[in-house]
């Protein structure tokens, strides 16, 4: 910016490696923090939570590792966490963030898991798995209507659709 400070560092697919050090938290300014598609290890530091202008930070597809992975309850601007494609294993704790879009908020909370159960992440909007699936979390639309799977919702669907033929069938026979 016009003071000099740091605002952005976008650094994805650079095939970077080595760690993140700790003392990434002296850029103070940063709003944008996107290490993705390289190879960084270890764990992510928990001084980004101290970070309080982040507002995306994306350090998907690396090496990370660890399993807490917690940024505290000081990104009150965060609208972008993306973590997915790591192996990070654990719970997430809840940032106490609105996100709002169904990208917001990603990490490997889906299953199949390439570890033994899945990254538990309540307040995550999307969830990839082993395979590279990525899904929105929450009610799906049949699910919304009352009903537990797609299965469930055809075979009422097609019992309906039955019923209201021999019903009409019935109505035109006498």
């Amino acid at each position: 910016n016009r003071n000099e400070n740091t605002i952005k560092l976008e650094l994805f697919t650079n095939s970077l490696s080595g760690t993140l050090n700790p003392s990434i938290a002296h850029l103070t300014f940063l709003e944008i923090l996107d290490l993705s598609d390289n190879d960084i290890k270890g764990s992510i530091p928990t001084e980004i939570g101290n970070l309080t202008n982040l507002n995306y930070i994306r350090l998907s597809y690396n090496t990370f590792v660890g399993n807490e992975t917690n940024f505290g309850l000081n990104l009150k601007k965060l609208e972008l966490l993306q973590l997915h494609g790591n192996r990070l294993t654990g719970t997430i704790p809840s940032l106490n963030l609105p996100f709002v879009e169904r990208s917001s908020f990603v990490a490997d909370c889906g299953n199949p898991s390439d570890f033994g159960a899945s990254l538990i992440c309540d307040h995550c909007t999307m969830c990839c798995n082993a395979v590279g699936d990525c899904y929105p979390k929450g009610e799906t639309p049949v699910q919304e209507l009352g009903y537990d799977s797609y299965v469930e919702f055809t075979w009422t669907y097609f019992a309906c659709i039955f019923g209201v033929t021999c019903a009409s069938y019935s109505f035109f026979v006498i």
